[in-house]
């Protein structure tokens, strides 16, 4: 659940219409197109999404909307239901709706709706992945229709982006609580205030959507009707794009979107900054709980090779092995992990196979999408003596389940990423002993104390030196195994002739509100 997709100058910020990349192109008011995911729900419910992601972030924001997101053109947190977010003191925050909002059932989409979802989010009893960002807020205040207060328990001076990954999707609360346990389970009990409405979900098929003739964002959306179909095989979905059947398909692995360009297809330019793969390994238990074997996991990736596996060539290898590329204003060149040296990794897995009375067994956790980066770390260890690296395979609406309630060794997930110099929210999702993120099971009260300066901080070379800080600390303990390799410059969506729309536009994908048909 990685590799990157707020409106890139195509959205509701600025009224602009849609273009197709590198073609201007005119939209059509209308029509029916097809897409393709590669994530099957097992609920609609937000209490349930985890962050903002490639492969949920579309299907989440046609039936929501996002109150803010983190905008590629800008580099900031923009709003699209939320007007803005404002602090003085990173202590007590103001956010701000849109006037006139209303979900689809036709109840308000106002401030006691936000505080309702928020104060949902942060039950315990619903173990949401989005608790650890509202058990932030110590307390809040329905100022009127439009204007929530918040008091933070803590000074947060990135708070708007901890919104915008993890708060952002906002339920009907009368939808919430007549329908209980099974909001989000059917057509009729997923209501939200975005740009479509779901009409039918087929299980592990498919979902099918028609306008919001309500939608703030008018004229959004273009298309009439809309069909979200599941599917992971690429040769599949490149058939398909390329034979007219589907305006748009998400590719999970980058060589598959090298693989679909070079057959013609055209794949949506990629806005954000270089992003490097990482895998999180289970710190609490099984084999990687000992860091032994976390560094020769990290010692026996060749990125070289991994670059020709996963990129067919067209990533880039970071040759310094630094956890940020130079281009961030927190890139420190101390902070470096293992370069690739295979003679260390075997010394350090016999050791340990040694002392465990056989050899080391790791379980790497996949989906169908994520099957063939699994197989490349598979055959990059299989040089190896004593280490028996295995593939669990699960379904997409399985997964992140499973890596939450520590059921892996290894698993591909969406955590540290340069996205505007901003890794301390990603840092803190990810890697902060109190985040509900922390699927990697890692505590470290030094990286703690380190990124909670970084949070209050409020200059950034004040933040530059927190950063610094937990980068020693990670480079140190090793918590998840980088790929050294970033991205190559298309996002994962390609497009058919005849559809425009869709960019590459904020961290959880593109929106497909703006997607439509060529005139």
């Amino acid at each position: 659940m990685l590799p990157l997709l707020v409106i890139a100058g195509c959205g509701g910020a600025d009224g602009g219409d849609p273009a197709e990349p590198g073609v201007a192109a005119k939209p059509v008011q209308g029509g029916s197109a097809t897409v393709i995911t590669n994530f099957n729900f097992r609920s609609l419910d937000p209490a349930t999404f985890v962050q903002m992601n490639v492969a949920v972030g579309p299907v989440e924001s046609a039936i929501y909307d996002l109150l803010f997101y983190e905008s590629f053109e800008s580099g900031q947190v923009e709003g699209r239901l939320g007007e803005s977010i404002k602090s003085e003191d990173s202590i007590t925050w103001t956010v701000t709706l849109k006037p006139n909002l209303k979900f689809s059932d036709g109840t308000p989409l106002n401030a006691e709706a936000v505080r309702f979802n928020w104060a949902r989010f942060a039950d315990p009893a619903l173990t949401s992945p989005a608790a650890g960002a509202a058990a932030q807020i110590a307390s809040t205040e329905v100022v009127d229709e439009v204007t929530l207060r918040l008091t933070l328990a803590a000074p947060n001076s990135i708070f708007p982006r901890t919104v915008a990954t993890s708060l952002s999707v906002i339920a009907s609360p009368t939808a919430l609580q007549q329908h209980g346990a099974n909001f989000g389970t059917s057509p009729e009990t997923s209501v939200g205030a975005g740009p479509f409405l779901l009409t039918e979900i087929v299980p592990n098929a498919s979902y099918s959507f028609t306008r919001n003739p309500d939608y703030w964002d008018a004229p959004r959306p273009y298309l009439d009707t809309l069909e979200v179909q599941i599917n992971s095989d690429p040769a599949a979905i490149t058939n398909a794009v390329s034979a007219g059947q589907v305006q748009a398909a998400l590719m999970f692995q980058p060589s598959d979107i090298v693989a679909a360009v070079e057959t013609g297809l055209t794949a949506v330019p990629r806005e954000s900054a270089d992003i490097s793969w990482i895998w999180l390994e289970n710190n609490a238990s099984g084999p990687l709980a000992d860091r032994r074997v976390r560094e020769a996991l990290q010692l026996g990736l060749d990125s070289k090779t991994l670059n020709e596996v996963l990129y067919r060539g067209a990533g880039t290898v970071i040759g310094t092995r630094t956890l940020l590329p130079e281009d961030s204003p927190y890139y420190d060149v101390s902070a470096t992990v293992p370069a690739f040296d295979p003679g260390a990794a075997q010394k350090l897995i016999d050791e340990v196979a040694a002392e465990n009375g056989g050899p080391v067994v790791i379980r790497h956790l996949v989906t169908p999408a994520s099957l063939r980066e699994a197989e490349a770390l598979q055959t990059a260890y299989s040089r190896f003596d004593n280490l028996n690296y295995r593939i669990d395979q699960v379904q997409s609406g399985d997964y992140p389940g499973k890596v939450f309630a520590g059921e892996y060794d290894v698993a591909l997930w969406q955590c540290p990423r340069d996205f505007a110099g901003q890794y301390v929210q990603a840092y803190v999702d990810c890697f902060s002993s109190t985040s509900s993120l922390n699927a990697a099971k890692y505590s470290s009260p030094e990286l703690d104390a380190a990124l909670d300066t970084a949070k209050a901080a409020v200059n950034q070379e004040e933040r530059a030196a927190a950063m610094r800080a937990a980068q020693a600390v990670i480079a140190k303990d090793l918590p998840a195994l980088w790929s050294g390799v970033t991205l190559p410059d298309s996002s994962n969506w390609i497009i058919a002739d005849g559809a425009t729309g869709l960019t590459d536009a904020y961290p959880g994908g593109v929106f497909l509100s703006d997607l439509a048909l060529a005139g």
